[in-house]
């Protein structure tokens, strides 16, 4: 059964995005064999918001992760410090 239009899902786009992905070839095989039938795939501005939002999250997440270690020491020093509240 040929499909005549679809919308590509954020999660395809990120999988085809990224070759390290174990489900990247599989991804590229199904889009090989849409466009093969003549499917016209489609993506929205939401797709490609929420694609961004997860690449740019994770290397947000790995810079605060190295901040958040090499944080540590300093925070602990602060709490060992007696500050009166008055």
């Amino acid at each position: 059964m040929d499909i005549a239009s679809c919308v590509v899902d954020t999660n395809v786009l990120l999988r085809i995005t990224r070759r390290a992905d174990p489900q990247h070839q599989l991804i590229v095989t199904a889009l090989t064999q849409l466009t093969r039938q003549g499917t016209a795939l489609h993506y929205t501005h939401q797709n490609i918001a929420e694609l961004w939002n997860v690449m740019t999250r994770e290397q947000v997440q790995a810079v605060l992760e190295f901040a958040a270690q090499s944080a540590e020491a300093p925070a602990r020093s602060y709490t060992e410090i007696d500050i009166p509240f008055n």
